[in-house]
């Protein structure tokens, strides 16, 4: 419920943002005949994510397309990596290629393999982690470059992914949480 609380309150702050600003500020170029846009969230990297998203215009306001998520993390001789593949959906408030706010929806699933070394023994663990998502932010756009900032709010029903050794006994866990709030800062490139 508070996932969707801060939703609206994004929204809303974004909606009156959108309304009171003069419609001559904003730059849009009609010779952009791009169909995609292929974008990769800095943030991501600044903590060892790598996050790449392609957008593909499908009308005026309107883009969608797959992203790609890919993480290794390691603690003492314990190691979790996690690949994931969302489709998005983004709703530009403007015609495209114009600076612009936008409001969007995703889903997808990470795919997570945990390993844990307990005196001289490997045990692994793999899990499927289905999750949906709703996003907000501004984007500008600079002929063929583009860069958006936003927030993100993702949700999943799997709170921590267990290795067990072959008698079920727990040897290692890597807490995931049910839902976050993240910061995009993506650069893009349209083509």
């Amino acid at each position: 419920m508070r996932t969707v609380v801060k939703f609206i309150l994004v929204f809303v702050i974004l909606f009156i943002s959108y309304h009171s600003h003069a419609e001559n500020n904003e730059s849009f170029n009609s010779d952009v005949t791009d169909q995609w846009n292929i974008r990769w969230n800095t943030l991501g990297l600044a903590v060892g994510a790598i996050v790449t998203e392609l957008n593909y215009k499908w009308n005026e306001n309107l883009v969608i397309g797959p992203a790609f998520f890919a993480m290794n993390n390691k603690k003492n001789n314990s190691s979790i990596s996690i690949g994931g593949l969302s489709f998005n959906f983004i709703y530009y408030l403007k015609p495209l290629y114009s600076n612009n706010f936008y409001i969007g929806a995703f889903f997808g699933s990470f795919s997570v393999d945990a390993k844990a070394g307990v005196i001289g023994q490997l045990y692994t663990a793999h899990v499927e982690i289905p999750y949906i998502g709703l996003r907000s932010g501004y984007h500008w756009f600079w002929n063929k470059i583009n860069l958006n900032i936003g927030l993100t709010e993702n949700s999943n029903q799997v709170q921590r992914v267990l290795v067990k050794d072959k008698y079920g006994r727990v040897v290692d866990d890597f807490d995931t949480p049910q839902s976050s709030t993240g910061l995009e800062l993506a650069i893009g490139l349209l083509f």
